[in-house]
């Protein structure tokens, strides 16, 4: 159990990081400015550059597939580097860190798994990558410097894929032969139900939602129904007449009411300041309506109160509030609430999927 020590500490460490993460590449971006984003691609090509010439230094035996796999991640990450660039160079540089640090966690635990079986080693370090990946989002999703997202899950599967393709490579086997192998059957369907669910109980808690209508104000979608967003409102008044949210910690828990209100005042003066007045008022009133604790409150960044001034309050219901009517749609969490599938026919689909691992690992290995 030794040769599991340094993969599975890595991937402590990367969980238990990751809340500081957001910190981090704040202060760099501060203390480089318009250089952080050039820099940090330079880090990450460097980085690279060095441990394919390492890794094509290091094979010997099987070099030709060695160094054809190792190649083949590469060419694998850049094309998804590619692909997926969002148009944004600071989120595009730092979503490729991604690919370094599950690059290590695929190779470390292939490396702990030498002298198992290809076919058996290839899911297990999937499968625990998947975990691990999981494990850091939802860290990133419990604290309030950083977001948890179930696209970040997928991405650190390709990246664990790559880095699994890198590490074959380095030790690549005698025969690639998927013939009648010694495999953990057990083992491996265990662990793909308990990857299955903590996967199903991630996207739950950090994507399933509810799209409201009220007919005063127009459609949004929250992580809360109706009721749970009243509850919740006089609760955070009560709180923050004593104790306001001045400050982010990065261990703190997360106010996901917080976070879905601040959504919504950004969105509220993006649209004033572009003139969008009938979206400004819809949005003031979704404040004022479900988020108006926070309208009490001043910007955790500069200070300002959230709340408008009468003035500017009656200026944007002149010129807004006649063209607005019910249809209005919010785009605050278009993308990160979803409201399918729903939690029954996911749990469902968990259920069935999980009852089908089940039952095959009872047929298999029943006893005569």
């Amino acid at each position: 159990m030794r040769r599991y020590f340094l993969p599975v500490g890595v991937s402590l460490l990367f969980i238990a990081w990751s809340p500081y993460m957001g910190l981090v590449r704040d202060a760099l971006k501060d203390a480089l400015g318009d250089a952080f984003t050039p820099v940090l691609g330079l880090l990450l090509a460097v980085t690279v550059l060095a441990v394919v010439t390492w890794g094509v230094r290091r094979v010997r035996a099987r070099r030709l597939q060695g160094v054809g796999l190792m190649l083949a991640a590469v060419a694998l990450f850049v094309g998804y580097a590619w692909m997926m660039r969002t148009g944004v160079p600071d989120v595009d540089a730092v979503e490729r860190v991604h690919f370094v640090e599950y690059g290590l966690v695929a190779t470390l635990f292939y490396r702990a798994m030498a002298g198992t079986s290809l076919v058996a080693v290839v899911p297990m370090t999937l499968l625990v990558g998947t975990l691990v990946g999981i494990g850091e989002e939802w860290v990133q999703w419990l604290v309030p410097t950083r977001v948890g997202d179930v696209r970040d899950v997928i991405l650190n599967f390709y990246a664990l894929g790559c880095g699994l393709l890198f590490a074959i490579g380095l030790a690549p086997p005698a025969s690639f032969s998927t013939g009648a192998p010694v495999c953990p059957w057990r083992r491996l369907l265990g662990l793909l139900c308990i990857v299955t669910v903590s996967f199903a109980v991630f996207l739950q808690c950090a994507h399933l939602g509810y799209e409201l209508d009220d007919p005063e104000v127009g459609r949004f979608r929250s992580f809360f129904t109706f009721e749970r967003l009243s509850a919740l409102s006089e609760d955070r008044a009560r709180r923050w007449r004593l104790d306001p949210p001045t400050r982010l910690a990065p261990f703190s828990l997360q106010d996901h009411y917080l976070v879905e209100a601040a959504a919504h005042v950004q969105r509220r003066n993006e649209a004033y300041a572009a003139g969008q007045f009938r979206d400004a008022w819809r949005e003031n009133a979704l404040l004022e309506t479900y988020y108006a604790p926070l309208l009490d409150q001043q910007s955790i960044g500069s200070g300002d109160p959230h709340r408008w001034p009468p003035s500017q309050r009656d200026e944007v219901e002149s010129r807004g509030a006649d063209a607005a009517d019910g249809t209005y749609l919010s785009p605050v969490y278009s993308d990160r609430v979803w409201v399918t599938p729903t939690r029954r026919v996911l749990w469902m689909t968990v259920v069935g999927l999980v009852g089908m691992l089940v039952a095959t690992v009872l047929l298999r290995f029943r006893t005569p």
